[in-house]
């Protein structure tokens, strides 16, 4: 999904014609995916002992931005 998506420039429509699903369900699994990628790239920053610097004086990303 990823690599159709980011290496070959795919739109979420034409990924949908190719997998045999809607665009909704497209877009949903790109997002699982990316989420999937970060959660792993944080497990290993952990376990690799550079967590600690890899994110510093960055701000952390906010999930509610449409909440007041």
């Amino acid at each position: 999904m990823l690599v159709l998506r980011y290496v070959h420039e795919m739109s979420t429509a034409e990924i949908a014609a190719v997998l045999g699903k809607s665009e909704g369900a497209v877009r949903v699994l790109v997002h699982r995916a990316l989420r999937s990628v970060a959660d792993q790239l944080r497990v290993d920053e952990a376990a690799s002992g550079s967590a600690a610097s890899a994110g510093a004086g960055l701000p952390k990303p906010t999930r509610r931005w449409w909440r007041s």
